[in-house]
């Protein structure tokens, strides 16, 4: 997965620098943007001349470069890789296998029954929320492990061993939440920087055709 995603980021780039010297002769500089093209007429023909607006292009394929290069290895730092689309599958079975074990619990003490309804049910069955989306972090991850181990006084041996399956569970449930956020915007910057990629070189292939014509090389 790292190697397809240094590929794709190496193509994009020269392909925009080889675009970007193909339409340097009609009247474009690298690095500008064409949304701020103006024209003025003189005695010759059409002079073009460029604005001093930034263009937002540069600094989004600096994000994408630190992306690529620092997502990969967070993910890579967790004790197992997962394909991206296997997740919803892997945290179904998650949910069932939590819930499976907890009715089995129930038989012998409601401790680990009420834990989970009050703090496990909507961790293992729900989504993170947007503020994990943006920034993930393993706080939840740490104060749920926590407050296992502190139930750990008021159960039997065989309940004991529950708790520690759930506990590993929420880090599995954890490490499935992170793999989601990080290879989700590595996936979102990949399809909207192609995107936006080539709408920008089909947009200056059309605006560098036109500033030739107008400046009468078609002529």
């Amino acid at each position: 997965m790292k190697f397809m995603i240094s590929a794709a980021t190496a193509f994009i780039l020269m392909t925009s620098m080889a675009f970007a010297d193909a339409v340097q002769p009609f009247g474009f500089e690298r690095g500008v943007n064409p949304s701020t093209y103006e024209a003025k007429k003189n005695g010759d023909g059409y002079t073009w001349i460029v604005d001093s607006a930034p263009n937002p292009h540069p600094d989004f394929a600096l994000y994408g470069l630190y992306a690529t290069r620092t997502f990969p290895r967070k993910l890579t730092s967790l004790n197992e890789e997962v394909i991206y689309e296997r997740i919803p599958a892997f945290r179904r079975e998650l949910a069932r296998h939590a819930r499976t074990i907890v009715l089995e619990a129930c038989q012998s003490t409601p401790v680990l029954a009420n834990f989970y309804v009050n703090r496990l049910s909507r961790f293992f069955e729900t989504r993170r929320s947007l503020a994990y989306m943006v920034h993930p972090t393993g706080r939840t991850r740490r104060q749920l492990v926590a407050e296992l181990e502190d139930l750990d006084r008021f159960l039997a041996g065989d309940d004991r061993r529950v708790s520690r399956e759930l506990a590993i569970m929420v880090r599995k449930k954890d490490d499935l939440d992170y793999h989601r956020v990080m290879q989700g915007k590595l996936k979102m910057w990949l399809f909207v920087h192609i995107a936006m990629t080539y709408s920008l070189l089909i947009f200056a292939v059309v605006h560098g055709i036109l500033a030739h014509a107008f400046s009468g090389g078609l002529g």
